[in-house]
């Protein structure tokens, strides 16, 4: 029944977007490294691992679509954190954004609004 009762509440807010009610938007981030990151390995048993775990910058990309066709960008080399995110949305959130609605984890991604 979740689902059913995302689903209505998106619909709802899709209207209030249609209607000039409010703005609703997607957001997405990626993430580029020079280095990729070097987490896991294959070592045979009673191996050392001697692969050396380089570090370099990663540089971020943020995007926020919104409903009025506008688009906003942002682009940083540090690590993504709530602060960053909010940071990004406070320009975007203007006119207002809707807050995001909880939704199911198995919403296909492209029925996202």
């Amino acid at each position: 029944m979740k689902f059913r009762e995302a689903q209505a509440e998106i619909e709802q807010w899709v209207e209030k977007s249609r209607t000039g009610e409010t703005n609703l938007a997607y957001v997405d981030e990626a993430g580029f490294a020079q280095a990729q990151p070097n987490r896991t390995a294959w070592t045979e048993k009673g191996e050392v691992h001697l692969i050396t775990a380089e570090r370099g910058k990663r540089l971020n990309v943020l995007g926020a679509l919104i409903s009025n066709g506008t688009l906003f960008t942002a682009k940083f080399w540090e690590t993504t954190t709530a602060a960053a995110f909010g940071g990004f949305l406070g320009p975007s959130a203007r006119p207002p954004i809707a807050p995001a609605c909880s939704l199911p984890v198995s919403l296909p991604r492209r029925q996202m609004v």
